[in-house]
Parts: C-alpha cells; sequence; structure tokens
C-alpha cells in the first residue's frame, strides 16, 4: 500500500477535482494531511514517512525556500510532487524555489501522479531534484491527458471574451461535448434549443452580465448551469450565488471541475 502526504489547502477550487481522486485513490489509513511544510515537519520530525509526498500551491511565494529545502531533502529518495494552480504558471521563469523535477501544473497532476505510482509498483528510482528539463520531458511525455468523453451532451458557452467564450467550445469539444457560444446579446437566445448545460462567464461584473443571466435562467429554466470567473471568491451577489461558479484562468481545469459537479449532481 502505498502511503501519501498532502501538504497544502485542500479545500481551494482549483485543487477540488484532485483532491477527491486522491483522496478516492489512496486508503484515509494512508493519507496524511498537512496545512503547510512547517505543519507537516513538526508532525513527522522532518523526515518523510511516506512513499510520495503532494503539495498544493495556490499562489507565488506560498512556501518559503528554506522549507522547499528541508522538504527536498527529506523526501529526494521517496517522490514529491508540487501541483500548482493557475497563477503560479510562470514560477518556472520568475521563481527558482521548487526544482523543476518537482513541478506540475495541476491540469497534468493526476497522469503524473499515475506515472509516479507505476514507477513506486516497479521499484523504479525517481527522478533527482537536478534533473534538467530534457530529462523531465522524457520522463513524463507518455503521461498525458486522455479526452473524457461527453456522451454528446449539448453546451452553450456564454461570454462577452470572444477568444475566451472560442477556447472553451475548443476544450469542451476535445472531451467528446457538442458546444456552440453567444455573447451576451439576449436576443440570440431565442434562436437557440435548450442544452443541457450552460457555463456562463461572470467577467466584468456589471449590468449586461446580469441581464444575461436573467435571461438564460428564464429562457433556459430546466437547463444545469454553471458559471466562470477570475475570482469566484468574491462573488456574493444575491443574482449568482445561486450558480456553481468555478475559476476561469485554466480552462482545461474549469471544464473539468464543471464535469465533476455535473456528475455529482446527477
Amino acid at each position: 500500500m502505498t502511503a501519501v502526504s498532502l501538504i497544502g489547502s485542500a479545500v481551494g477550487c482549483e485543487f477540488l477535482s484532485l483532491v477527491d481522486w486522491i483522496r478516492s485513490e489512496f486508503p484515509p489509513t494512508a493519507t496524511h494531511e498537512f496545512q503547510d511544510i512547517q505543519s507537516w515537519a513538526s508532525t513527522l520530525g522532518g523526515r518523510s514517512q511516506s512513499q510520495f509526498t503532494i503539495v498544493l500551491q495556490s499562489w507565488s511565494d506560498q512556501f518559503t525556500a528554506n522549507d522547499v529545502d528541508r522538504l527536498v531533502g527529506a523526501t529526494v529518495f521517496s517522490g514529491l510532487l508540487c501541483c500548482y494552480g493557475a497563477w503560479c504558471e510562470g514560477d518556472g521563469r520568475t521563481h527558482q524555489i521548487w526544482p523543476h523535477s518537482t513541478r506540475v501544473s495541476v491540469r497534468y497532476a493526476r497522469q503524473v501522479i499515475q506515472s509516479q505510482l507505476r514507477r513506486l509498483d516497479n521499484a523504479r528510482s525517481a527522478l533527482p531534484p537536478t534533473a534538467a528539463r530534457d530529462e523531465i520531458f522524457l520522463h513524463r511525455q507518455s503521461f498525458h491527458s486522455e479526452p473524457q468523453p461527453g456522451h454528446e451532451r449539448t453546451t452553450l458557452v456564454i461570454s462577452p471574451d470572444r477568444a475566451y467564450r472560442s477556447t472553451l467550445v475548443q476544450v469542451l469539444e476535445t472531451r467528446g461535448w457538442k458546444a456552440m457560444a453567444l455573447s451576451l446579446n439576449s436576443e440570440e437566445l431565442n434562436n437557440v434549443r435548450s442544452p443541457q448545460l450552460l457555463i456562463h462567464d461572470l467577467d466584468p461584473e456589471c449590468d449586461a452580465v446580469d441581464a444575461s443571466l436573467d435571461a438564460c435562467r428564464l429562457r433556459f429554466p430546466n437547463t444545469e448551469m454553471f458559471a466562470v470567473a477570475n475570482m469566484p471568491t468574491r462573488i456574493d451577489t444575491d443574482s449568482r450565488s445561486r450558480l456553481s461558479v468555478v475559476p476561469k484562468l485554466d480552462p482545461f481545469l474549469a471544464i473539468e471541475q464543471i464535469e465533476q459537479l455535473s456528475r455529482s449532481s446527477d
């Protein structure tokens, strides 16, 4: 049985699906959760007692260089992975706290964790912290994200941002959905058949977005609705509180979370 230590905020929106998967993949008795590296060190005495350690990083400089160095040293012979959210995408260029071999976007974290589990099953050594980018690429290239079938469910994306709504449609289509996109023009809804799922952009916060939301609820009363926003934790107006809101910065992760929330409500 593989034991895992999970460090970081497990309740963050962007890590929702990943943490649920980790908790289902590893038995509760083999999963140890810590709020930060310091609590991990004080509980375990600064020595890894798990075969695999997973860190959840929501923002740059969330963990200090000294704490990271201590964790890297303690896990050098086991396995360590820092799963970072969308706000940390540029850290590899602007912050050099985590070794490149330990960093992975939360978008691809599940596949890399699975490859690490196969490595443990085959008793293969972990990538060293000093591994170069080409070594990391060769190690991970065969473990990529597979499209998830959407059973040809119909989806409508509404956003004032043409590029963003186009991106969401492309992501949905790669995952097996039938998708179309509209702007905030409520009159366009009259020519659209009721979709099974509707995704509405909540940015920018303005009367036009609120009017579009109201029009969608009126036109599609039986459609399952979700929303995307840059700062979902700050959305607290009455007109939006009935929506499940996910972070929009990473379109792939947003769609994955919406799919999970939609399945859980079936």
